[in-house]
């Protein structure tokens, strides 16, 4: 069951200071309205320019903090965007109106996170989009 984000410090043993906490939740908006929603009409650079951000501004308080394999999952309701901090893979289960939810995951060292990997995990057969490319375009 996906939990608030308010309980990922307490819960998990993850140090969130609340800025990253409230970028992230923005973040994963903008995530959902560009990638499942559509509403920027394949105009995807603003978001992944915020992430990169986000990635170079926490880089201080996490060892390894980045999405799994550059890639977002998107069902009929849901676009999941799983984050790899440290040994835990972070899934938020967002959709319209509700972008604080999470499944949190352990990662035995390792393991090779693929998408059959995070499909077994989230439990929900979804389309994946692949960032790799639009994040290589940015340079």
């Amino acid at each position: 069951m996906a939990k608030n984000i308010q309980q990922l410090s307490k819960e998990n043993h993850i140090k969130f200071p609340q800025l990253i906490l409230e970028q992230l939740i923005l973040l994963n908006k903008k995530f959902f309205n560009t990638f499942h929603l559509e509403k920027y009409n394949n105009n995807y650079e603003d978001v992944l320019v915020d992430y990169l951000s986000l990635l170079l501004s926490s880089r201080d308080t996490f060892g390894r903090f980045c999405l799994a394999n550059n890639r977002i999952y998107k069902s009929d309701a849901y676009l999941f965007i799983p984050y790899l901090i440290e040994n835990k893979l972070l899934v938020f289960t967002n959709r319209e109106n509700d972008s604080d939810k999470y499944l949190m995951f352990e990662v035995p060292k390792g393991t090779i996170i693929t998408d059959l990997y995070i499909s077994s995990l989230i439990k929900t057969k979804c389309k994946t989009i692949d960032l790799e490319s639009k994040l290589h375009d940015l340079n």
